[in-house]
């Protein structure tokens, strides 16, 4: 790989031995006979993470990580993002251990502002806004301009459930001479309601047919 600092800038020994330092430095050797994985670099937490020659793409090398702790998963380690960058061919460059540094410092000072700004908040007493008892209504709860869901308007039961006519109540003499004064004022009444409460079915009779 071409534009590559010296490999001091990519190793972090602070958490290595003297033979792991050595190690390191050896394996990030390029003229090296026969040497097919080179060491590109570390991360902070002293992860390594290779590179070597694709031979179905040459223009594209292959690059891996090798975890620290073999014996840990995958998924409980968490990479800086600027390695998981350049392990997906995003970037070019691997990153340097002190652009590392920078960033888990810029982290760091993110979460005391964050931690900071908690403590603040619960520094601060709430305050309630006062109530005003005018403003209480029977479909709303005090204070706070909100609908009460359980509330229900006056008329609300009156209109799903309408009030019978009045002439359900009345006794049936009072409804006799209703409908015969009825008559006796509009005729038209007493032809709608012909049959009133006095008229009784007579037996069906068939009509002779005259087919010629």
């Amino acid at each position: 790989m071409t534009g590559l600092r010296p490999v001091s800038e990519y190793i972090y020994f602070g958490n290595s031995g003297f033979l792991r330092s050595l190690y390191l430095r050896w394996k990030a050797l390029r003229k090296v006979p026969f040497r097919k994985r080179f060491l590109i670099g570390t991360d902070l937490e002293g992860n390594t993470f290779w590179e070597w020659h694709n031979l179905n793409n040459p223009g594209r090398p292959r690059r891996m990580v090798q975890l620290r702790t073999a014996k840990k998963d995958y998924v409980d380690y968490k990479l800086p993002p600027q390695w998981n960058q350049w392990l997906r061919h995003v970037r070019g460059l691997p990153p340097t251990i002190k652009e590392l540094m920078q960033d888990e410092a810029r982290i760091a000072g993110i979460q005391a502002k964050v931690e900071a700004a908690e403590q603040r908040w619960k520094s601060v007493p709430l305050k309630h806004a006062p109530v005003d008892p005018g403003s209480v209504s029977p479909q709303g709860m005090p204070g706070s301009g909100m609908v009460n869901p359980d509330a229900r308007p006056a008329d609300a039961t009156s209109a799903k459930h309408p009030a019978p006519p009045a002439d359900r109540f009345t006794p049936k003499k009072e409804q006799t001479e209703r409908r015969r004064d009825d008559r006796a004022v509009n005729p038209a009444v007493e032809e709608h309601s012909a049959g009133g409460a006095e008229f009784q079915p007579s037996a069906w009779q068939s009509k002779p047919t005259n087919r010629d």
